[in-house]
């Protein structure tokens, strides 16, 4: 009797591991038919005119002081207060 209790249980622990097995390889597939039809929308967009509308030409840049221009700034007026 105890052999036939071994004989089930480790039968039910095959046939739960190839269900595992299945569940698993079933969800990998359908991943990955999911996955090629999120690029199909970006096969008809031409992106070479997304940028036409900028005018690059006319850009205004904002110059950053560096920390050490600052420090070096601040330590001119203070020279130049206190002479």
């Amino acid at each position: 009797m105890a052999s036939f209790k071994k004989f089930l249980a480790g039968t039910a622990i095959t046939a739960a591991a190839v269900a595992g097995g299945i569940a698993v390889y079933k969800k990998l597939q359908e991943n990955k038919s999911n996955a090629d039809d999120d690029f199909d929308d970006f096969e008809d967009d031409d992106f070479d005119d997304d940028f036409d509308d900028l005018e690059i030409e006319n850009r205004n840049y904002t110059v950053l002081p560096s920390d050490a221009v600052v420090a070096t700034e601040e330590d001119a007026e203070e020279d130049s207060t206190t002479k």
